[in-house]
């Protein structure tokens, strides 16, 4: 079983969420919080909910865990846990984890025409992205390549030694692929492209519940593609471990 198998959320499958209860017509209903950058809790999901019965006095308007029995529509059998993680964002790019790249003082340094042509011919073949980064030692380039030496060969006359280059397992193609597959799910509330912390471009998808469908699709995919976050996981110390990280395709 592969791990977006794992996070896979069936009818008949204890789950756990988090967020704030209130009363509903029949039992209680959860609104969904996520984690923000700094573990502040915030509404990023955009209100999803999820019905929730079985639970007799539940606190309400408090950021609690639920955990219960998924039946394709509600959580039944409900309990209130102690201890609350949301979902985790996807961590983006932070430059001060390349803090010995030169740079120079002023963005379009970075971002001139020629650079851009350069990198023109380059996508689709090589490239994935590029973009200008703002380092500890002033703006630099950043690529994400299939091929590195292809980049370099290419941007090195033009920004040496204010770039830097790192290699990527996927192409733009299946990237964007991954990214259509994410966008036609139901259960998908966010999706798109991001430079996540080791400077790889990769496509992310925030979700109301992983579906065994959804994962057998994104498992086609090379590993570590798309990160992937999900607010219903299974109630699963192991899986909820590795749902805070969720790296997906992994």
């Amino acid at each position: 079983m592969s791990y977006l198998d794992s996070m896979a959320i069936r009818p008949g499958a204890a789950v756990r969420a988090v967020g704030t209860l209130a009363p509903a017509r029949s039992g209680h209903v959860l609104t969904a919080w996520m984690e923000g950058v700094y573990g502040e809790l915030s509404r990023e999901l955009g209100g999803d909910t999820a019905p929730v019965e079985g639970l007799a006095s539940p606190p309400l308007d408090q950021v609690v865990t639920v955990c219960g029995v998924w039946t394709g529509a509600e959580i039944v059998d409900a309990q209130i846990l102690e201890g609350r993680v949301g979902v985790r964002p996807h961590q983006s790019l932070d430059p001060h984890r390349f803090p010995a790249v030169p740079g120079v003082a002023e963005q379009l340094d970075i971002l001139r025409a020629e650079v851009l042509e350069a990198c023109d011919p380059l996508r689709g073949r090589s490239l994935l992205s590029f973009v200008a980064v703002p380092g500890p030692q002033g703006w630099f380039g950043l690529a994400a390549a299939t091929d590195a030496e292809d980049v370099r060969a290419q941007l090195r006359p033009l920004l040496h030694p204010h770039f830097l280059v790192t290699e990527s397992a996927w192409t733009l193609g299946q990237a964007e692929e991954v990214e259509r597959v994410l966008s036609a799910d139901h259960n998908v509330r966010n999706f798109g492209m991001f430079w996540d912390v080791d400077g790889r471009f990769r496509a992310h998808g925030l979700l109301h519940h992983m579906t065994p469908e959804l994962a057998a699709s994104l498992d086609a995919f090379p590993a570590e593609i798309a990160h992937v976050s999900a607010w219903l996981m299974p109630d699963d110390p192991d899986a909820t471990a590795r749902g805070s990280e969720v790296a997906s395709v992994t």
